[in-house]
Parts: C-alpha cells; sequence; structure tokens
C-alpha cells in the first residue's frame, strides 16, 4: 500500500464507506510498520497479521488468557 497510491486510495474509500454506518473496520496482512502506519492514518479501528504478531494456536492463546486473568485476580 505504500508503494501504490490506488491501493491506498481503495483502502481509504473501504474505510470512509464503513465507517458511515458506524462499523468497525478490520484490516488483515499487516506486513510492515509502514503499511500500519498508514493504516492508522486513514483510521482504520483494528488491525491484524505478521507485523504485528504471529498467528498462535487456540490453546496457546487460551493458556495465555488463563494466566493474565490469574495474574489480575492475584495482583489488584
Amino acid at each position: 500500500m505504500g508503494k501504490d497510491p490506488v491501493d491506498k486510495h481503495l483502502v481509504t474509500a473501504m474505510v470512509h464507506l464503513a465507517g458511515s454506518p458506524g462499523k468497525q473496520t478490520i484490516a488483515e496482512f499487516v506486513e510492515d510498520e509502514e503499511t500500519l502506519d498508514i493504516l492508522r492514518s486513514i483510521g482504520v479501528d483494528c488491525a491484524q497479521g505478521f507485523h504485528i504478531r504471529r498467528p498462535r494456536s487456540l490453546e496457546d492463546v487460551l493458556e495465555e488468557l488463563r494466566r493474565s486473568s490469574e495474574a489480575d485476580i492475584q495482583h489488584p
């Protein structure tokens, strides 16, 4: 998206179109900081992709949430 202005214009249009009825937007395949910065400037609500975090198994995510919940209970 940083190298192709047409891509940036298309994404900007989609974000504005989705945002007008109050819908949130999620960008996928965010592979680098430049793309994430552009998405932030456009107003994308959420993003996912290898730049943000590698995919994990459901079991790993649930284990992390369990540990986080236990830490919150122990340290209010």
